[in-house]
């Protein structure tokens, strides 16, 4: 137990001679900006934040909705050339149609 009191003890005194961090003025008047900011500021970047999220979200149905129509499309277009159905038509006499 003495070791770790020492210990403490010369942590304590090292912090003796510590002095307070000094800044610019410049960066002084800046922090005090930022502190002093109105709310309605603060509420303006959230919302600007939520558009953001919001419209990325639209965006990304979008492209999702149109995705599944062009692969609709395509799926009924395929089906429905009969040539393609008679050339692969040896495909469904192996893996037959549910």
């Amino acid at each position: 137990m003495n070791t770790k009191e020492e210990w403490i003890a010369e942590t304590m005194k090292s912090l003796d001679g510590i002095q307070r961090a000094k800044s610019t003025p410049v960066l002084h008047e800046q922090l005090n900006r930022i502190l002093t900011a109105s709310d309605g500021r603060i509420v303006l970047l959230q919302s600007r934040l939520l558009l953001k999220i919001a419209a990325g979200l639209a965006l990304l149905i979008a492209l999702n909705i149109i995705s599944l129509s062009y692969y609709s499309r395509s799926t009924r277009t395929e089906t429905a050339n009969p040539l393609v159905s008679e050339y692969f038509s040896y495909i469904k006499t192996i893996i037959p149609e549910p």
